[in-house]
């Protein structure tokens, strides 16, 4: 009988878990030297679905993702991430990164860990505390998970793989731990099993995020993720209104009444999530007090970013953004680039993108904004703002201030 080592001859060790992804077609796609998604595959499936179906239906799920290593760090129940290799070889942590890259929930089944002429171990669970399926009360017994959209056009390509190296070296070097608990806590709210569950979650998230100090935390909440997250008036204006709301039903929870799983409830919830994961893609890396809260105090206390009163500004075209893009992916080679403005979220926010091609294959479309860091203008630079230009002629710009 096959397994899983007869597709992967020259590792020692291999960890996987079922998850559920909503695409058109299977596919394939790595997202580290260690971790890659694959569609399911009979020498998987053997070893995996009779162990997997004590924690959950199997039949749900599309995909596997996988680690494979040549030495025995998947045969290791609570391997503990030490370096950043370690985070780069982590399921849990790519599990994480898709969650909020895609803001959008992923149902992932017990991880399993596999060693040559060793019997299996389980790795991780699903996580069950606190749900009540017999429960009448919908409230309390929604199936997982009610509240956030699946969606088909989600991209997996190098800007995922970009994010989880980010998000790999923050967990490795404890760059800031604020980002992490947040991180922690809005995956838990995408993929939770109760409307009061992921209220909870989303608060936890944006005050681990930002760091609110005193009285009126709901003020300073949707205040700072107002001028984080939106890049004019419309959409900050839109964000605090929403967190307004928001922390109503907060405020509700916390005090025992539950609201109703409505139509508007669930839509509100929705947007919180998206301006929370724009927040953490944005300041994943960051030092969130140093960095990212002294640039919004100046803007709340002045009223303009500070870079105003530096007046240094420059352009990236494309092909500058492209060559920022290769060289942070190690993409030797490409001959033309293209940008573009993505299609309306559910928001109407549309994003800047990049597309890179060798001959007439696509290498990969990539956002920008993950990768202005690495700008040779903004190295030793910690602070900075952008926007997106287009001419008379639909050409695409990024303008960038500090």
């Amino acid at each position: 009988m096959s397994g899983p080592f007869d597709i992967y001859p020259a590792a020692e060790s291999l960890a996987f878990a079922g998850i559920a992804i909503h695409s058109a077609e299977p596919f394939h796609h790595r997202l580290s030297s260690f971790i890659e998604i694959v569609p399911r595959k009979e020498e998987l499936d053997l070893a995996y679905l009779p162990r997997a179906e004590n924690y959950v239906s199997p039949f749900m799920f599309t995909h596997y993702l996988l680690g494979a290593a040549a030495d025995g760090r998947y045969y290791q129940v609570g391997r503990k991430i030490n370096t950043v290799e370690d985070a780069c070889s982590s399921i849990t942590l790519a599990y994480q990164s898709l969650c909020i890259y895609h803001c959008c929930p992923y149902v992932m089944g017990p991880v399993y860990g596999f060693r040559k002429g060793q019997v299996p171990l389980v790795l991780q669970v699903p996580e069950t505390s606190g749900t009540n399926w017999e429960h009448q009360d919908p409230v309390f017994r929604s199936p997982p998970p009610p509240f956030f959209p699946w969606h088909s056009r989600h991209t997996f390509d190098a800007g995922l793989n970009h994010f989880f190296g980010e998000v790999s070296r923050t967990y490795a070097e404890l760059r800031e731990r604020r980002w992490m608990i947040a991180a922690s806590r809005f995956t838990s709210a995408l993929n939770g099993c109760s409307l009061y569950a992921a209220i909870v979650d989303l608060a936890v998230s944006v005050e681990a995020l930002l760091p609110l100090k005193g009285d009126q935390v709901g003020f300073q909440a949707r205040l700072y993720l107002a001028l984080l997250v939106g890049s004019n008036y419309q959409e900050r204006k839109q964000i605090e209104d929403d967190m307004r709301e928001f922390y109503k039903l907060r405020s509700a929870v916390v005090h025992g009444s539950l609201p109703e799983p409505e139509e508007k409830v669930l839509k509100l919830l929705e947007r919180i999530a998206l301006y929370v994961s724009r927040a953490l893609k944005k300041t994943c890396g960051r030092r969130i007090e140093s960095e990212i809260l002294t640039e919004l105090d100046y803007i709340r206390l002045v009223g303009t970013p500070c870079y105003s009163r530096e007046k240094v500004m420059f352009k990236m075209k494309p092909q500058d953004l492209a060559a920022v893009i290769a060289k942070a992916n190690d993409i030797e080679r490409y001959d033309s680039c293209r940008a573009f403005l993505s299609e309306p979220d559910e928001e109407g926010y549309r994003d800047l993108m990049i597309e890179l091609k060798l001959g007439n294959k696509t290498i990969g479309t990539f956002e920008p904004d993950l990768y202005i860091m690495h700008a040779p203008q903004l190295q030793n630079v910690s602070r900075w703002e952008y926007w997106v230009s287009q001419d008379a002629d639909g050409d695409l710009t990024l303008i960038v201030t500090y």
